[in-house]
């Protein structure tokens, strides 16, 4: 097998409920702004929610992840500079935690979508959906894995590249289940907040759903750079596992996210002290952000790098929120900022982490790392370089 420096990116687009623009999302993040809003789901669920605009994205009844992910991967595209690559070398890995669940609940003529059959239910659907438009014929991959699809796709994407079976890859996720059945197992579980959500606050009581899409072009840092293209960032390192412990509960122990942090690091061939920030999964739910809490402070000691969750900014996006919440530390980091925490005002002293401070630190940034830890016990993790 061929041997590359790395995987880079080259292109990335995004929409979520702070917008679908670069330039508008990044300076919403450095006002503070939250896309979290009070909705009625089907009428009869209220909750807070991430929800985008009807305006850029009017719904038309079946599953608008398909929507985003196509106008996400439209952005990417052209970001990336790509003209005319070989369809054969062209793959689509880009994945739904949920799937076409709306279509599925959903009734009335609106179910129909012009390109697919809403009676099917396939896994494949948002890959399938790219790769129609695009017209490239590479391999179409699905990995649902509960909130680290994103992050699965993308290590899946690199290792495709990396095997030679792909020149390009598209990779991300897409999530819409803002539905009533959906969100009311969240709210059984007791997951679901009433207030606006607080990682890593003491007074932490759930996390607000949200949707949204981020997908990105993925190739061999050789290629990339013998076609001259502009470098957003490098994926140097990854690990993917699950720990086995629950279907929903992580191990409180940590011990496999540790695990899969270290794999990450020496893939990188990155020292912990190399590691500038971490973007966490924190999803101010009080057992989730204990372990994670626990897992950096035993990967890092007392001295951590600066830790964020953004997801307060843009709410729990289920199976799109890692690459939703990777596109945007991408931007933000690229522009000197790190994000902070919102809500985020009395940490909890069980989880003694070294956070961002509440404006947001505005300094330079090259290596950070990204953790997702999904029900089931799916972990994702990525090492990222940010170049100079």
């Amino acid at each position: 097998m061929a041997q590359y420096s790395s995987i880079v990116i080259t292109g990335m687009g995004f929409v979520t409920p702070l917008g679908h623009k670069l330039g508008t999302v990044t300076e919403a993040m450095r006002r503070g702004e939250s896309g979290i809003r009070p909705v009625t789901l089907d009428d009869i669920l209220p909750i807070l929610m991430g929800r985008v605009s009807t305006e850029e994205f009017p719904r038309h009844g079946g599953d608008m992840a398909v929507d985003y992910a196509l106008s996400a991967t439209q952005d990417a595209w052209a970001s990336s500079g790509l003209s005319d690559p070989d369809p054969w070398r062209v793959a689509t890995i880009v994945g739904s935690s949920k799937g076409r669940l709306a279509n599925l609940l959903g009734s009335g003529a609106n179910l129909h979508c012009r390109q697919f059959d809403p009676n099917t239910f396939p896994g494949n659907t948002l890959g399938l959906a790219l790769a129609t438009r695009l017209r490239v014929s590479g391999p179409i991959l699905n990995y649902p894995a509960a909130c680290a699809t994103g992050i699965v796709c993308m290590i899946r994407a690199a290792q495709s590249l990396q095997h030679d079976e792909s020149d390009v890859a598209l990779a991300g996720s897409g999530e819409a289940s803002g539905k009533a059945l959906v969100m009311a197992s969240f709210h059984n579980m007791g997951a679901l907040g009433t207030a606006p959500m607080r990682p890593f606050d003491r007074r932490r009581a759930g996390f607000n759903p949200g949707e949204g899409a981020a997908v990105f072009v993925m190739e061999r840092e050789t290629d990339a750079v013998a076609r001259g293209a502009r470098i957003l960032a490098r994926i140097v390192g990854w690990d993917q596992r699950s720990d086995a412990y629950h279907i929903t509960s992580a191990d409180p122990e940590a011990t496999t996210v540790v695990h899969s942090i270290k794999k990450t690091l020496a893939m990188a061939g990155w020292e912990p002290s190399d590691v500038e920030y971490i973007n966490a999964h924190g999803t101010g739910t009080l057992l989730n952000d204990l372990v994670e809490g626990k897992a950096i402070r035993d990967t890092f000691g007392v001295s951590t790098p600066l830790v964020s969750s953004i997801k307060p900014y843009v709410g729990h996006l289920l199976g799109a929120s890692s690459a939703v919440e990777l596109a945007l530390s991408i931007a933000a980091l690229r522009d000197s900022f790190i994000p902070p925490t919102l809500g985020l005002e009395e940490p909890d002293p069980d989880i003694p982490l070294n956070f961002v401070s509440r404006n947001g630190n505005f300094q330079t940034v090259h290596r950070f790392l990204k953790l997702s830890l999904g029900f089931g016990g799916h972990i994702g993790v990525v090492a990222v370089e940010i170049p100079t």
